[in-house]
């Protein structure tokens, strides 16, 4: 747990956020068929750690979760924070309305940022890709809704709503004098929120759950990393891949190469 302006601050490992743009001239959606539109597209992140148990006095696996959502479909690739899967023995994703757990491997962190990308063995049959916006999408007042899975196994996909209550400069804790924009809001997000979208009223990604106020609860005071921080880190994530392909092919070329300078020399 951190403190920031006098207030415990909690990381959100369990639900996920949506929100909505009601004094746009662009067309807009009500909050039922933001939820028809959207749901699918959310999944809840299982997690297994290795932990302390302070009743028994050794060490035993723990399981936690969060929420994320699909940016890629046929990739089967999808956004969650780094918070809820960094260090974790295993990882498996459970579709709204499937009640499965696909086997899922971590593909990226961010070094930065409160962010992380991951990937399902097999398709994500069934489910919907979100669209990503923009910050410039976001104004202080619009309300947003929230989708995922707090607290408990019982309550995975609620849904809860609040508006965007302001714009934010935060340090993710990672690195030293690195600062994020979040949105902070006043919807009620608790402890399994972390990584689930936030979505506007036109049905698009503007940020992700990420923090939150309030020791024993939601207190109305909580942040989503932006979408353009996301956004970022998906450039970096795709540069990484290209990168590793080069090099791939660099060392085939050298391998090729030192084959073809012995047959010279036999």
């Amino acid at each position: 747990m951190k403190k920031l302006l006098g207030l415990p601050f909690i990381f959100l490992v369990f639900v996920s956020c949506v929100t909505i743009n009601l004094n746009s001239q662009k067309d807009v959606l009500n909050f039922t068929d933001i939820v028809d539109k959207t749901i699918d597209g959310v999944v809840k992140v299982k997690v297994k750690v290795k932990g302390f148990d302070y009743m028994t006095g050794e060490e035993k696996i723990f399981e936690g979760w969060g929420s994320g959502f699909i940016y890629d479909l046929e990739k089967r690739l999808i956004i969650t924070n780094r918070h809820v899967v960094e260090g974790v023995l295993s990882v498996t994703v459970e579709q709204h309305g499937k009640n499965n757990n696909l086997k899922t491997k971590i593909l990226y962190i961010s070094e930065k940022s409160d962010v992380a990308i991951i990937q399902t063995e097999l398709p994500l049959l069934g489910s919907i890709q979100l669209k990503m916006g923009s910050n410039n999408d976001v104004k202080i007042g619009e309300d947003i809704i929230a989708i995922g899975s707090p607290l408990t196994e019982m309550l995975k996909f609620s849904v809860t709503k609040g508006i965007v209550s302001g714009f934010r400069m935060f340090n993710p804790g990672y690195v030293k004098e690195h600062v994020d924009v979040y949105f902070q809001t006043d919807a009620s997000i608790n402890g399994g929120n972390s990584g689930g979208p936030m979505i506007n009223q036109e049905g698009v990604v503007i940020g992700i759950n990420s923090n939150g106020y309030g020791a024993f609860g939601s207190i109305g005071l909580n942040l989503a990393l932006s979408v353009d921080t996301i956004k970022r880190n998906i450039r970096l994530f795709e540069l990484s891949l290209k990168e590793k392909k080069e090099n791939k092919e660099e060392e085939k070329e050298d391998i090729i190469e030192e084959e073809f300078e012995k047959n010279d020399i036999d």
